[in-house]
């Protein structure tokens, strides 16, 4: 049982690391500078991580289920 909670307050104390207002404005510093230097900056930021997200999701969808099978008449799959 101790082992359970100290995960979990490893976990608490990860996710309030991350997540710490100091920290977010210096991890978004560089981003927020090339806006302001460059103003397409801001939409190609996004366009990019949209492309991103959309060719991991594309991926995904490839992977699970056709390589793997869920989208096939018997799913291939071996616990590891």
């Amino acid at each position: 049982m101790s082992a359970v909670a100290l995960v979990g307050l490893g976990v608490v104390l990860g996710v309030r690391h991350a997540t710490d207002a100091d920290r977010a404005r210096d991890a978004a510093a560089p981003l927020s500078t090339a806006a302001r230097r460059w103003p397409q900056a801001r939409t190609w930021v996004r366009v990019a991580t949209g492309a991103l997200s959309l060719g991991f999701g594309a991926w995904l969808i490839v992977r699970i289920g056709f390589v793997d099978g869920l989208f096939r008449d018997a799913a291939r799959w071996t616990p590891r």
